[in-house]
């Protein structure tokens, strides 16, 4: 298992190096129930699972500080391996 968790974002025309953090907030929500939406957070270690994102806001942290902030379109997160790859039709990072 790896130590750190990796996230990576792409989409269609784009795509952002993996970054090495402690812990990632995504936007969620489940479609098919219509029950919940919000931020889910993830951290090293998490079970393998697969999200349905909405428009919203990725934050990236490490060492309790924000490394990167981007604003995602609807898409999916998948995590595995202390991976977590998250796909959009597009993104658009924010500058600190």
């Amino acid at each position: 298992m790896n130590d750190t968790l990796s996230v990576k974002i792409q989409s269609v025309d784009s795509h952002i190096l993996p970054f090495e953090c402690d812990s990632v907030l995504i936007p969620i929500t489940d479609d098919r129930a219509g029950k919940f939406s919000g931020v889910y957070g993830v951290k090293k270690g998490h079970a393998s699972a697969l999200f349905s994102l909405k428009k919203g806001d990725v934050v990236v942290s490490k060492d309790g500080s924000i490394i990167f902030t981007a604003e995602i379109s609807e898409g999916f997160a998948v995590i595995e391996n202390n991976i977590l790859s998250i796909t959009v039709d597009n993104f658009i990072e924010k500058v600190k």
